[in-house]
Parts: C-alpha cells; structure tokens; sequence
C-alpha cells in the first residue's frame, strides 16, 4: 500500500468517525474557555478569528506529558525534533517557523534565550500547569519581534481549593524523578507552584559509533526547576501578581558532526550546562469599564560548554489599558520597553526597543472581528510599522474564519556579534513577514466538531550562513504553506477521540525545502474510562517525508531523506484509594527505530512506572 493509500484512509476514517459518532461535553467547555494571549482581551475561544489550541491541565494528565515540547507536538501546525536524548538541543516549529519566530512566555515571563531568541524547549516541564494557549500565524502586533510564527503562553494553576500533589516515578535509561505542585487561597491570596528534580542515565546522543570505537557511552541528564505564582487582591479594585521560575541544569552531549573535527563524536568529555531565573511583577486595576496593568519582567539565561559561556538578560516594562465601550466593542492600547543583554566572555552587547500598539475588538450576531497594529521602535534598526486583521463569522452549524498579519524579527545579538564562531555580522537588517490563514469549522451536533484550514506565510531577508560561516541577509523570499485538519467527538459513548493531520510545505529562498520540518504529521489520541477507577489513554504520531543536512559532508551540506517513523505511547492510571493513583506508561510502544535529526539518537521503546498523591 503506496503512502497515498494510507493517508487517504487514515483521513477518511477520521473524518467519518469525527463526523457522525455521539458528541462529548468536553467540546462544549472548550468554546466556552476564555483566552487573553490571542488580543490581550479575555475573550471566548469560539469569536477569536486566529488559529488558536488550548491544552488544559486534564489533557496533560490524561496522556501523561512531561514536557512543553511534546505537549506543542500534539497540535496542528506544530513540529519538532530532537538532538539526542533528555536536555539536549531541540527545536519546535509553528507552520515551518523554528523557535527564534515564536515568542515563548511563561506566567507572563517571556523565555526565549536573548542572545540568539531560541527556546531550551527540552528543560520545560509542564506539571503545574493550568493552560497552554498555542497562537499560530503572525503574532508580531502582541509580541513583538520573536513572534512571526506564533506565540505560546503556559499559566501555572493558581487559587480554588486548596490542593497538593507529589509524584514519584521510575523508568528506563535510569530516569528518576520526584515533582510537588500545589494550589490554593486564603483570605485575598492566590498561590501556585511547582517543583520538579529528574535524575537521567540517559543514552548516547551521537547515533553513530566513531569507526575505530563501537562502544557508544551513555550522556546523562540532571535537572531543578522551580516555578510559582501568586496573585493578590489589594482591594476591590486594585491587584497584584507576581510569578518566579527557576532551571538550573547538566547535560552530558557529544560533538556535532564535522567534516574537519578530530574528536570522535561519541565524546565523554563533552558537556553543556544551563541555569535560568524569571521574575515578572503585574499591578492590575480594574474598574466597571476600563482596566489597566503595569508589568516588569526579567529573565537571565547562562549556557555553559566547552565552547564557551553565553548569557543573556532580558528587562521588560510594559503597559496595557482597556476600554469596554459596549459588550460588542473593546478597545486596547500597550506600550513595551524591552531592553537586551548579550555576553560572550569579556565581551557585552545590548539593544533597545520600544513599541506602542493598539486593538479594537468587535462582536456581533454571531460576527466578530479583531483590527490590531503595532509600531516599534528598535535602537538599532529604526521603525517598523506592523499590523493584524482577524475576522470569525459563527453560523451555530459552522464557522469561518481568517486573520492576516505582518511581521518583523530582528536580528539576534548572538547574530549580530557573535564572537564564539566569529559569525557575528553587525551589517545585518531585520526580516520582514506576511501571512495568514482561512479556515472553515462544522459542528455536528452540539459538542462535536471538524475543522480545517489554509495557511502561508513569507519571510524575506531571511537570516542564513553564507560559505564562510557568516550570518548575511538573503535575497529571495522563504515561504511557507499548508494544510491543517483537527477534530473531536466521542465514539461508543466512553472513547474521547482527537486528532489532527498537517500538510506542509516550507521552502528557503532558493526554493529548496526547509530541513527537519515534516511534510506529512499525524495526531491521534484516544482516551477512555474502564471504570471508576481504571482509565487509559493512547496516542500515535505518523510522521512522513523529512529531510536533513548532513553535516559531516563539506559545505554545502548534502541533504538526505530521513526514514518515515510512527509512534505510539500508551499509559494508564489506576486509583488505588482517594489519594493515591498508580501510573504505568510505555513510549514508543512499537520499538521504532527513528531520527528526528540525522545521526542523532532517540529511544526506543521505554517503561515508567509512577505513583501520585493527591491531598
């Protein structure tokens, strides 16, 4: 059976399935969610016009995800890869867009590393968590240069009753962990927080042996993180919130292929430490019809390895005000200062920007429509003007909706002055973007749903290496297009059932195609209650179609085919008492023997087994 074959009837079975089985209640709560990070405006899921996914903490439990990067993966539009195994080098990318295009914020603290605006995507745990709201598409208007291809916004779980929660598992390539949340109020206070320590043996990163040694040594993992939030109400009218994160990390790595290396890569010596903190400050009044919030946020990142130490630090003040002016009609305005710190060794570099934008957010009859612009102003590269439209018409059995936006990115200090690799180009410009999505949704029933939709985006002046290793500014443009599909709906009555198929296509502007970005993804996953005490929940991934560099050949790298690959996760969670539940999951239940990215390893099938308690 051809590959054509095979997703033409995956597709077709999930689609009838989707299509014309009971409904679930599950549906009905997420059209009511209400979303802030889309405009800046809380707002319901069901009249925000951009492609917007929420993951909520019951979908994290239920299929046992670990880290933000898996959970991105389990959504339309997203892809990511792997260099190896736990805390190495990963990269997650929103509709053929790597991590430097999407802007990263966690309880407000934007994470993106910044010297170089990448995200360590692999140190992210999610336990604690209430909501991740994934934007695709544009985002640059509300978030500034990093978020031409989206943006991602994690809250930690605070306030409610009170509620504890310890885990402790257990599982293959020597993995340990211990993690405590907890939630609660008292009086005016709201609390939240979360705590993770993991201990990895890990495996060999490098998924080749050197030719005269065969033995591959294992590269492990050591990681803390601490994050909390707390929210307080002063009175009736004014607010605080404060939120703190903490990553403090070790990991064994192996050298990169290169042609003129003499080192084999399976290299014990080779290592890469990484330490974060955050802070972030919000005072918040809110009165009958108008609110506003002042906001200061710093984060510092600090990357040590052989080659070298890099930090970075990122100061941010930021202002929001909004008008009700009726129930159809808002109005927002912001102001961000954003001021960027780069080390290398003796050497330091900064940049400044400053942006005003505003929103005016309409809702009508089942009509609802978002008209957003932003200028900033960046110390090194002048004025760039940028806007957003977005417009969602709800007709109760379906939906359309469309957004198109514009963007900029500029360039990274790491890329302007890099004195590591000697890459540093001061010469460069920023990248300019356009793009949008149209996307027509049906619903069956009351709860049940299928959508699909069309993307594109182009981005020129794309930033690349030229043959000496330099960062230089391209001609041509880099586009990037495709096809989403999602759904859900519930079959039998007991089986929750969702999934997603992306067709993508991303090219460099030389027309060629964009490395380690799949052109074919499938999501399924499948959930269901046995009994009152017993559930199970299972996922697959069908992943088609990716290519590589291989850069162990001379420039220009070579590009090659990686294999085709699927994998299934299976977990399930029995309640031994009120309190305490009992956890068993295998990933890559199949065994499949896969690269993300060539010649870098991932694991084979694997057993954890865990227990919670909740008090």
């Amino acid at each position: 059976m051809n590959k054509k074959t095979v997703y033409g009837s995956i597709g077709l079975g999930l689609m009838v399935a989707l299509t014309f089985s009971p409904v679930s209640s599950a549906l009905a709560e997420e059209i009511d969610e209400i979303v802030v990070s889309a405009t800046g405006i809380p707002t319901p899921l069901a009249q925000i016009g951009a492609s917007v996914d929420v993951i909520t903490a019951e979908d994290l439990e239920r299929q046992q995800i670990t880290y933000l990067q898996d959970a991105l993966a389990t959504v339309a539009g997203v892809s990511a890869y792997s260099s190896g195994g736990p805390g190495t080098k990963s990269n997650v990318f929103l509709r053929g867009t790597g991590g430097e295009y999407t802007a990263v914020l966690v309880d407000g603290i934007q994470i993106n590393n910044p010297y170089d605006q990448n995200v360590n995507w692999t140190h992210l745990p999610t336990h604690g968590l209430e909501t991740i709201e994934i934007l695709r598409g544009s985002q640059s208007v509300m978030y500034g240069s990093e978020a031409i291809g989206g943006a991602v916004n994690a809250y930690t779980a605070v306030g409610g009753d009170t509620k504890f929660k310890a885990m402790a598992d257990l599982g293959s390539f020597g993995t340990q962990r211990l993690v405590g949340s907890a939630r609660g109020e008292r009086n005016r206070i709201a609390y939240g927080a979360s705590v993770e320590t993991v201990s990895i043996d890990g495996f060999s990163i490098s998924d080749i042996a050197d030719a005269d040694d065969n033995s591959l040594e294992d590269d492990g993992y050591e990681k803390t993180s601490v994050r909390f939030r707390v929210k307080a109400d002063i009175n009736r009218d004014f607010s605080a919130d404060f939120a703190y994160r903490m990553i403090a990390s070790e990991t064994d790595t192996d050298v990169d292929p290169n042609p003129f290396a003499n080192v084999p890569r399976d290299n014990p010596s080779s290592y890469e430490d990484f330490d974060a903190l955050g802070m972030r400050l919000k005072l918040n009044y809110a009165g009958d019809r108008f609110s506003q919030s002042v906001s200061y946020g710093s984060a510092e990142d600090e990357n040590r390895s052989g080659s070298g130490t890099n930090k970075g630090e990122r100061n941010v003040l930021s202002y929001r005000g909004t008008l009700d002016f009726s129930d159809s009609m808002k109005f927002l305005i912001g102001a961000d200062r954003d001021l960027e710190t780069y080390t290398a060794g003796a050497n330091e570099y900064e940049a400044s920007n400053l942006a005003g934008y505003t929103v005016i957010q309409l809702h009508n009859d089942g009509l609802s429509a978002t008209i957003a612009a932003r200028r900033d102003d960046h110390e090194e590269f002048g004025i760039f003007d940028t806007y957003r439209v977005s417009a969602m018409v709800d007709l109760e059995t379906f939906a359309v909706r469309g957004t198109y936006g514009t963007g900029f990115r500029a360039p990274s200090l790491n890329e302007l002055f890099d004195v590591v690799y000697n890459s540093g180009n001061p010469d460069l410009q920023p990248e300019e973007s356009a793009g949008g999505d149209l996307g027509i949704e049906f619903r069956v029933g009351d709860q049940s749903k299928i959508e699909a939709a069309y993307f594109f985006s182009t981005i020129t002046d794309l930033i690349v290496f030229d043959s000496n290793f330099r960062n230089v500014n391209s001609d041509g443009d880099s586009k990037s297009s495709g096809i989403e599909i999602r759904g859900e709906t519930v079959l039998l009555g007991d089986y929750a059932v969702s999934g997603n198929y992306t067709y993508l296509i991303s090219k460099d502007v030389n027309d060629n195609r964009q490395i380690r970005q799949p052109r074919h993804t499938l999501n399924l996953a499948l959930t269901t209650d046995i009994n009152e005490r017993l559930s199970i929940a299972g996922s697959m991934r069908i992943v088609r179609d990716t290519i590589d560099s291989d850069f162990s050949q001379p420039w220009p790298y070579p590009k090659v085919a990686l294999e085709d690959y699927t994998l299934v996760n299976l977990n399930t969670a029995y309640q031994l008492n009120d309190g305490i539940k009992a956890i068993v999951q295998v990933e890559n239940l199949l065994d499949e023997d896969y690269e993300s990215a060539l010649d870098f390893a991932t694991p084979g099938r694997a057993f954890y087994v865990g227990v919670t308690s909740s008090f």
